[in-house]
């Protein structure tokens, strides 16, 4: 029997070559009708045999495009008018609910294309189709096509036209379809914009080769890059950026060049390869020795090629080889690929910008004339108890949405002061934007809006409220505040710590949670700085349920970049005083340091990551540090070289809600052999916090968020602990655990209280 459908595919639909891929399918089912893209998502009429029509979804999900997500079909009955024939229709009109794509790494069809010397786009740096290159970064509005993105004034020649209409072509509808006669350029050029003579790829590679620092235009921003085996080149590169200290990401040929330097599991070989291409965080081969990459850590950062260009460098590094065997095969070739931007400043995008903020930095600069519209910087994650977690989530993932249980009202967060994110609710999904980075300055804030005006344009979104931090003298919340005053709706202050276990609980759409928040800094309700907290979260607030005591912090935000000054405030408390001025004989004032430390004008912290840096300081590791979270990676280092933790259980001391750490400080200070000190300090930390949470009578599940989470020897104890007291520790998957993932939370709870009719606040015990 003859009848027809409409079927309403929704998700990830768009720019991701369904259009073509449903046309197959309706050849293959021998049924006529059409497939139209609009505001929607993807419609699709099927006219033909009944069950011919009806076996369409499920041959659709089973042969979806690699890139395309699909949220949910719907079929309606619709009049059968003798349709013969099975078209593609232009896109149609309407009010915007569907989604784009991340960003995707090179697909293998494409690399065959770019290493194949009769192929017409042999080693063209912009070459893409449906199934991989840019998209976020590109797209100014939906729906997704040409003329809303910054591939626009590229007109294409006739054979790329013939690919674009053809919808058995993989090309069709590529919206950045370009080759070497139609398409954007590359261009190399000496700091005062002097074009250098020759192929702009391989004299780069010359360049590098020679130790030269070469800014590389890419999808989300720039690149600076050096040779990562040349110790000078990586040496200036520090100097240059002033950056003495973070460890250095590198871009490697492949997994098994990968595998020269680090250690790479199945999962992390998965990660390296997606088509999200993120920064892995992988552990070092102990026998090798990358100077200046990561001095003194466990991990190394590493990622593989992810645009054609990127490939062409590598290409170039292996001689030009033919074919594409050579990229999977093992090379000694590794690149320096760090952010392009001056310490504290946005990444840079725009070729002006480049020589004026880089000009300094690089000798050579790697550029092409395709916009790159919205700012969006590597992602970076680590394998922590069988998990993957993000410590920074952006290209490749943004913007992904989290998927909630039901429609939401409309709420915009804007996120803490430090990893900025922001994150907009546009009915069952939750979108996070990519990584600001630290509201220091003019440049990152300017970031942070046009990231927030960015989402909201590309989907429609008309918050119906604004939250924030609680902090009143961050950037984000008076942003919030004067957005939300200026369009009449209302502003919710989330405490930081209830925004990060509010993070986790929309991950499963949870309505009332429980969690650990520990990280190094967030005001507390009682406007001191608190950073090892339990709550418990609902829509009508958060109530504490237990935390670290709070120990003095001397000189304020100052003892974040000197450990040794809480580390001297633990040996105060610890009656150990005098051996403040032997071991830190330049701290300032360490003479009458335990005098400060014990009086009413010393500040007092509750925060996890300052027991991290105390520890470090105490066990000679660190002193001062530059880069935050520096002395706990050391620590975690130090750890890591003990192959069982020794567990102080007469050191956990947890009474009336307070986890006191001074006990595990003295078993820290008693242990003779640093790495075991290390390994203990964090093994028995972690059961100090399991036993907070068995004394307060929580049981069930148990969120565990913050930054200190990212430690994997400290969280990876704490589950098994939780685990020994009959907990399950959830793990934040899709947001990250540290504060970029405090805006998920923030527009969670928000929207929570909201469709509660309450406004969340502190709670009574």
């Amino acid at each position: 029997m003859t009848t027809a459908r409409l079927f309403r595919v929704t998700g990830l639909v768009q720019g991701v070559g369904f259009r073509p891929t449903v046309h197959r399918i309706a050849h293959e089912l021998a049924l006529a009708g059409e497939v139209f893209n609009d505001a929607e998502g993807v419609g699709v009429i099927l006219e033909g045999p009944e069950e011919a029509v009806l076996r369409f979804p499920e041959v659709l999900r089973a042969q979806k495009p690699p890139l395309a997500r699909i949220d949910d079909v719907v079929m309606t009955e619709v009049p059968a008018t003798g349709r013969t024939e099975f078209t593609i229709t232009k896109t149609k009109g309407g009010h915007v609910r569907t989604g784009i794509t991340a960003d995707a790494a090179t697909c293998a069809a494409c690399l065959e294309d770019l290493f194949d010397p009769l192929n017409r786009r042999y080693r063209y740096a912009f070459t893409n189709c449906t199934h991989c290159g840019p998209r976020f970064t590109i797209t100014k509005r939906l729906p997704y096509d040409r003329p809303q993105t910054t591939m626009a004034p590229f007109a294409m020649c006739p054979d790329c036209l013939t690919e674009y209409e053809d919808p058995l072509d993989r090309r069709f509808h590529a919206q950045p379809n370009a080759c070497p006669v139609c398409g954007p350029k590359l261009e190399l050029t000496l700091p005062d914009r002097t074009p250098v003579p020759g192929d702009p790829v391989r004299e780069a590679v010359r360049a590098l080769h020679d130790g030269k620092i070469v800014a590389v235009k890419g999808l989300g921003g720039f690149h600076l890059a050096c040779d990562a085996r040349n110790p000078k080149a990586v040496a200036t590169l520090r100097a240059r950026k002033h950056r003495d200290e973070k460890a250095l990401a590198l871009m490697a040929q492949s997994v098994a060049s990968a595998e020269r330097i680090a250690l790479v599991t199945p999962e992390e070989k998965e990660l390296l390869e997606s088509v999200a291409r993120p920064i892995v965080l992988l552990r070092k081969r102990p026998d090798v020795e990358l100077e200046g990459i990561a001095p003194g850590l466990t991990d190394v950062g590493v990622m593989l090629p992810y645009t054609p260009l990127h490939w062409l460098l590598f290409h170039s590094f292996a001689g030009e080889p033919d074919g594409t065997a050579w990229c999977h095969e093992a090379s000694d070739t590794l690149l320096v690929m760090t952010s392009a931007n001056p310490s504290g400043e946005p990444l840079v995008v725009d070729n002006d910008e480049a020589y004026e903020r880089l000009g300094d930095l690089a000798d050579l600069f790697l550029l092409h004339n395709r916009d790159i519209l919205i700012r969006c910087d590597d992602s970076v994650v680590r394998r922590v108890a069988g998990k993957t977690l993000f410590v920074r989530r952006a290209r490749g993932y943004v913007p992904d949405p989290i998927a909630l249980p039901r429609a939401m009202p409309s709420v915009a967060a804007t996120g803490p002061y430090l990893k900025n994110t922001a994150a907009l609710i546009r009915e069952k999904e939750l979108y996070l934007t990519q990584h600001t980075g630290d509201l220091e300055g003019t440049g990152t804030r300017r970031a942070l809006e046009d990231a927030i005006d960015h989402l909201a344009g590309l989907y429609e979104i008309s918050p119906v409220l604004y939250a924030s931090d609680t902090h009143p003298d961050f950037y984000s919340t008076t942003l919030a505040q004067s957005r939300a005053e200026r369009l009449g709706v209302p502003h919710y202050l989330i405490q930081h710590h209830a925004a990060h276990v509010a993070a986790v609980m929309a991950e499963s759409g949870a309505k009332e949670g429980v969690g650990l928040a520990l990280d190094g800094t967030g005001l507390g309700d009682d406007r001191t700085i608190w950073g090892g907290e339990l709550f418990r979260v609902t829509p009508e607030g958060w109530t504490r349920l237990g935390h670290l005591l709070p120990l003095p912090l001397p000189g304020g935000d100052a003892a974040a970049r000197e450990p040794r000054r809480v580390a001297a405030a633990v040996l105060t408390l610890l009656g150990r005083e005098n051996e403040i001025a032997t071991r830190w004989p330049d701290l300032p004032g360490a003479d009458k340091f335990g005098r400060f430390v014990r009086s009413t004008l010393c500040p007092k912290a509750s925060s996890t990551g300052r027991l991290f840096d105390a520890a470090a300081a105490l066990l000679g590791l660190v002193a001062v540090q530059h880069d935050e979270a520096r002395a706990a990676m050391l620590l975690e280092a130090e750890a890591e070289k003990v192959d069982v933790a020794p567990l102080w259980e007469d050191a956990v001391r947890v009474r009336g809600g307070v986890l006191d750490p001074l006990p595990i400080f003295e078993k820290l200070l008693a242990e003779p052999d640093r790495s075991l000190a290390a390994a203990g300090f964090i093994r028995t930390l972690a059961r100090g916090f399991a036993e907070l949470v068995r004394a307060s009578g929580v049981t069930g599940k148990v969120a565990l968020t913050g930054g200190c989470v990212i430690d994997r020897p400290f969280t990876e104890a704490l589950l098994e602990d939780l685990a020994l007291f009959g907990m399950e520790g959830v793990l934040p998957l899709k947001a990250p655990p540290g504060d970029g993932g405090v805006a998920a939370g923030e527009a969670w709870l928000s929207a929570l209280a909201l469709e509660a009719g309450t406004e969340p606040k502190p709670l009574e015990k």
